[in-house]
């Protein structure tokens, strides 16, 4: 039986969270990959003895306010970052632009609860968008670069 780690979701949000892979190497895959890159990891929590399974989905196609993070438990969105031309945030309001997905233990979701984001409006590349999700999620990534992992031929 599948252990529900839904209790966990604003442990996860508000914590660190590690993914052994390079800005770089999503860069790539996202452009070889037309513009979509997943990523499925287990983290440790600290006070907790489980694996938890994580999953980093980004979509990166088309113009910069159609891209996409979210990251996710249980195939589920726990948080996330994206643009819409019209939303109701948290507070009920009908708000535009950046924000960031907030988790509903109601639901088990980030789906619906939304809340606006600063510091995304200028962004220009698909690097900058990252870096800065990735610092509002707290979402860490290896540092190293180890480059393509096909062989240049087939």
């Amino acid at each position: 039986m599948i252990q529900d780690y839904f209790f966990l979701a604003e442990k996860i949000r508000a914590d660190s969270k590690y993914f052994d892979v390079s800005i770089e190497e999503i860069l790539r895959d996202l452009e070889n990959e037309g513009g979509k890159f997943e990523y499925e990891c287990e983290q440790t929590l600290i006070g907790f003895d489980d694996l938890i399974p994580l999953r980093l989905n980004i979509r990166c196609k088309g113009p910069v306010n159609s891209w996409t993070i979210a990251l996710k438990l249980h195939c589920i969105r726990i948080d996330g970052i994206d643009w819409e031309a019209r939303y109701t945030d948290i507070r009920g309001q009908s708000m535009y632009g950046w924000h960031r997905h907030m988790f509903d233990e109601k639901s088990k979701s980030a789906v619906n609860l939304k809340a606006s984001v600063e510091g995304f409006d200028d962004i220009s590349d698909k690097q900058q968008f990252l870096s800065r999700a990735f610092k509002l999620m707290k979402i860490l990534l290896n540092e190293v670069d180890y480059g393509p992992t096909e062989l240049p031929f087939n």
